[in-house]
């Protein structure tokens, strides 16, 4: 059921998205499918909301997707999918079905394995989102960097950031948020975290980590 959700949601942000935010439905937070419907969640631009029976909340479920005091962390437009899903079978073959959506001018995309292999690959181009310049790509689940062009073998779901660099320095946020960069405030003052974390850099080649707390 969850890839019949899932397509039906991505498709229909391909029109119905041009107009308004789409209601990428209920979910539940102790189901065997929570992770996956949280990062679609995530990615949506759309409202976030669960039907948990009483006592059955998972905390850790819903804390990457919101702040401390429950804000959410939020695309700026609804998703849709990547290119290169348009026209093809994602059930058949052996390559990933994604969805993307921004957060500034930060892309986020979202890679589901719907083939029934163990494995299935996605392609991550910057130019093919509008990057032209230099980028870097960073997965949430299993942490891989990557400067420029990415391919992925999706066991599961997978969760990218790819961002534009200038002057050779990055900031991509509270990296236990999945919207990472919508964790932070960037000013003339630096970077503000919104909620403790860690905080992941990229400079000049290197990435580094360091503790953030909020303020």
């Amino acid at each position: 059921w969850f890839a019949e959700h899932l397509l039906q949601c991505a498709f229909a942000g391909l029109t119905q998205g041009q107009l308004y935010f789409n209601d990428w439905d209920m979910w539940w937070t102790d189901d065997s499918q929570a992770v996956k419907n949280s990062v679609l969640r995530a990615v949506s631009g759309g409202p976030v909301y669960v039907s948990d029976k009483a006592g059955r909340t998972r905390p850790e479920i819903l804390r990457p997707l919101c702040l401390e005091d429950g804000r959410l962390l939020m695309c700026d437009a609804p998703a849709v999918p990547v290119k290169d899903c348009l026209l093809r079978d994602p059930a058949a073959g052996d390559r990933a079905f994604g969805v993307f959506s921004r957060q500034k001018d930060a892309v986020y995309i979202a890679a589901f394995n719907l083939t029934g292999r163990r494995e299935a690959g996605i392609y991550i181009d910057p130019a093919e989102y509008g990057i032209e310049g230099p980028s870097v790509l960073y997965e949430h689940f299993s942490g891989t960097k990557a400067e420029g062009p990415l391919e992925f073998a999706v066991r599961d779901c997978a969760l990218f950031l790819l961002a534009p660099v200038a002057g050779g320095r990055r900031c991509l946020g509270i990296r236990e948020k999945y919207i990472s960069t919508a964790a932070v405030i960037e000013g003339p003052e630096g970077i503000k975290p919104l909620c403790p974390g860690t905080l992941l850099w990229y400079e000049n080649g290197v990435w580094r980590e360091e503790e953030a707390q909020e303020g």
